[in-house]
């Protein structure tokens, strides 16, 4: 179920890179999905850090476009050695869990509801990003069963 959600979210982004500007019903179009996919994709919070809404008021009724914001256009992107298909960094879960580290440190629990993850798939790229050293966990003394946090790795941390 995960990597349908991942899919869904690639073909949003890569029908909105091709075509610069889409209405909801080009974009429906476009990606092959469910009405009520497409909807819950365009919700959620990190694709609205990613796709801008505009509504055309002029027209009767309104029409309403989406478009990629234009600071995420231009983002760092790599070639798979494998597969020779391009990925965008700047929308991989690792970013979107090291931006959501930034504010501070978070419960696991935390770092599952402010991401749409499956528990195996937030444990698992939390447990690769402690094996990279870009963050690290810890267990408080407070309470029982003891909270269990994941903070960023200090710059000292990486230098070792």
């Amino acid at each position: 179920m995960p990597k349908r959600k991942v899919n869904v979210e690639k073909q949003i982004l890569d029908a909105l890179r091709k075509e610069g500007k889409l209405t909801w019903t080009d974009l429906l179009k476009q990606t092959d999905v469910s009405k009520g996919s497409l909807s819950k994709h365009l919700n959620m919070p990190h694709m609205k850090d990613i796709v801008e809404r505009t509504v055309d008021s002029t027209t009767k009724p309104p029409k309403v476009y989406y478009t990629l914001k234009q600071n995420k256009q231009h983002t760092c992107l790599v070639y798979c050695p494998f597969c020779g298909n391009k990925f965008d960094l700047s929308y991989s879960r690792d970013h979107e869990l090291l931006n959501l580290l930034k504010s501070g440190s978070l419960r696991w629990s935390d770092l599952l509801n402010a991401t749409t993850y499956s528990k195996r798939t937030l444990s698992l790229h939390l447990k690769k990003m402690i094996q990279l050293g870009k963050i690290e966990r810890y267990i408080s003394d407070d309470g029982y069963p003891p909270p269990v946090f994941y903070k960023l790795k200090s710059i000292e941390g990486n230098n070792e």
